[in-house]
C-alpha cells in the first residue's frame, strides 16, 4: 500500500502489483467501498494483469476533502493514479460508480484506456432529489441510517439469506465507510451526466450489469450500451448490483474473457 498525491493534493491510498510484464488492470470502487471489494478476484485477475486498485476520495484510508465532489474529478483521480506509477495506458474496470470513472477516464483521456469495462454504471442517474436525501442522511444520521437499503439493493434476497458469510464483509466495508465522503460521492452522481459524452469513446467497451440489479436493469445498462461505438453487452446472471460477489465465478468469466485480448 501507498499513498499518492493528486494534483488538489488529496491522498488517495493505492495497491499496485509490482512490474510484472502483464497488461495492469486498473479497478474502481463502488460508492462506499473501498479497494477490498476487489479481493475476491484478485487471483483470478493476477493469473492474466498487473491489478492496479485505489480508495476513491472519501473513502477507505483515502482523505476525506469536504464535498461535493464531480465525476470528472473522481476520473481525474483515476488518471493521477496511471500518472503516478507511469502506467502509459491500462485496462480499466469499474464497478457502480467505478464503472462511470472508467468511462469519463475514457472519453478524456482515450490514449490511457485500452478496454473498458463497466458494471451496473449508467452515464446519468435519476431522481437527483434521491442522492441529495442520501447525501444528507449520511451526514446527519451516519451510515447506519442507510446500510439496510443499500444491502437491499445490492444483493437478492435469496443470497442474503444463503450466504451471509459473503454479504457481511461488504455490509461492514459499507458501515465504515466516511460519512462525508459517501455523501460527497452521493452529489457527484446527484449531478452526473456524461450521456454526450460516451458517445466519444473509441476503444473496446463492456458494458455490464446484473440479471437482477434494481436500479441499473439489464434493459437500462444495454440502451447504454447502445449509444457507445461497437460497445458489447452482457447480462451477469444471478446477480443484483454487487456482481462480483455475488456471481463470482460467472463475473470473472466475462470480465476476463472481454478484457484479456
Amino acid at each position: 500500500m501507498a499513498f499518492v498525491a493528486m494534483d488538489d493534493l488529496v491522498e488517495l491510498e493505492v495497491e499496485a502489483d509490482p512490474e510484472s510484464g502483464k497488461p495492469p488492470l486498473l479497478l474502481i470502487n463502488a460508492l462506499g467501498t473501498n479497494l477490498h471489494l476487489w479481493d475476491g478476484q484478485l487471483a483470478s485477475f493476477r493469473a492474466h494483469f498487473r491489478v492496479i486498485r485505489y480508495d476513491t476520495r472519501g473513502h477507505g484510508a483515502s482523505s476525506v476533502p469536504r464535498g461535493p465532489y464531480s465525476i470528472e474529478r473522481l476520473g481525474r483521480d483515476a488518471l493521477g493514479v496511471l500518472d503516478a506509477l507511469a502506467i502509459p495506458h491500462a485496462r480499466v474496470l469499474g464497478l457502480s460508480k467505478g464503472g462511470i470513472e472508467g468511462a469519463w477516464l475514457a472519453a478524456h483521456a482515450p490514449s490511457r484506456v485500452d478496454r473498458l469495462v463497466t458494471c451496473g454504471s449508467l452515464p446519468k442517474l435519476s431522481p437527483p432529489e434521491m442522492w441529495t436525501e442520501r447525501a444528507a442522511a449520511a451526514r446527519e444520521k451516519g451510515m447506519t441510517a442507510l446500510i439496510d437499503g443499500v444491502m437491499g439493493r445490492w444483493f437478492t434476497e435469496g443470497f442474503r439469506a444463503t450466504h451471509p458469510g459473503k454479504v457481511q464483509p461488504i455490509k461492514d466495508m459499507v458501515l465504515r465507510a466516511h460519512p462525508e465522503g459517501y455523501a460527497a460521492v452521493c452529489e457527484a452522481l446527484r449531478d452526473l451526466d456524461l450521456s454526450e459524452t460516451v458517445k466519444s469513446i473509441t476503444c473496446p467497451v463492456l458494458v455490464t450489469t446484473g440479471e437482477h440489479d434494481p436500479a441499473v436493469t439489464p434493459a437500462k445498462a444495454e440502451a447504454f450500451a447502445a449509444t457507445i461505438p461497437g460497445a458489447q453487452f452482457r447480462t451477469i446472471p444471478a446477480a443484483s448490483h454487487i456482481a462480483n460477489v455475488e456471481a463470482k465465478a460467472a463475473f470473472e468469466e466475462i470480465v476476463i474473457g472481454f478484457l484479456k485480448p
